[in-house]
């Protein structure tokens, strides 16, 4: 049994190597959580979530928010609502003063700043943030300040790529069909989030998302005997819960006359 959470490439590079054993696998690989906000949701509930969904360490968890497609008719409302959660946000030493720690490597940090200029140079509106920033007494650490963008076109790398940082592009949508539309254009599925009263459109974004786990009116969690798993090539396989730990287990049949 091999188990791996990375990227879609090394799990593919791991996948071909384990192949010669025919080894089991369990990954867990990239993944761009899409945060879809309807036009009947709790808004004050979703902005404060979607904040912290965005900026736990950094951005650097599999399962954070990585876009907000929110409902045209509330998205004003929601914005303002959303931009006073992330004030409160500010790159720091967590283990002091609780702030946000920065990003794990010099390579990630390049990264972010270079997908924050493209898409600035596309168009996108800097909300918040936007830049590299420096924390008194943590001098060599990859700094970025948390970034809100608004980005109204699906093309963008912000909107398409795993961000895997500080950065939260926010892009509206006319309709259900269009968020789950611009959700499911990808070849990863690993987690989504998705806000609204009505039960309708809960059953239709749980039957209609292409994804492994689906937080329903609520924040980024996880509980041990729950199962998480990714769908298309967010991975194979998965982890906790009794179906988690069945991938841990070679089964054996006897037949005996007796």
């Amino acid at each position: 049994m091999i188990t791996l959470t990375g990227s879609i490439p090394a799990g593919k590079r791991v996948a071909a190597l384990a192949s010669e054993n025919l080894a089991n696998l369990s990954l867990e690989l990239g993944g761009k959580a899409p945060f879809i906000v309807m036009d009947d949701a709790d808004l004050d509930a979703a902005a404060e979530a979607a904040s912290i969904a965005r900026f736990a360490n950094c951005g650097q968890v599999c399962i954070c928010n990585e876009t907000i497609l929110v409902h045209e008719a509330v998205a004003d409302a929601f914005t303002e609502k959303l931009m006073a959660h992330v004030k409160e946000v500010s790159a720091g030493n967590p283990m002091e003063d609780g702030g946000m720690g920065p990003l794990s490597t010099p390579q990630s940090l390049e990264r972010i700043e270079t997908l924050v200029e493209a898409a600035k140079a596309s168009g996108a509106e800097v909300l918040a943030g936007g830049n590299r920033t420096t924390v008194e007494g943590c001098a060599d650490g990859n700094w970025f300040e948390p970034t809100v963008l608004l980005a109204n076109d699906a093309s963008l790398d912000v909107i398409r790529d795993e961000i895997f940082g500080p950065v939260l592009p926010i892009m509206r949508v006319s309709s259900l069909e269009e968020a789950l539309w611009i959700a499911n254009a990808r070849e990863d599925g690993l987690s989504a989030y998705f806000w609204s009263k009505s039960h309708s459109n809960i059953m239709k974004a749980i039957a209609g998302l292409e994804t492994g786990t689906i937080f329903v009116n609520k924040g980024i969690s996880g509980s041990f005997h729950g199962y998480h798993n990714g769908h298309k090539l967010s991975g194979v396989g998965g982890e906790d819960g009794p179906y988690g730990l069945e991938n841990y287990l070679q089964k054996r049949s006897v037949y005996m006359a007796y």
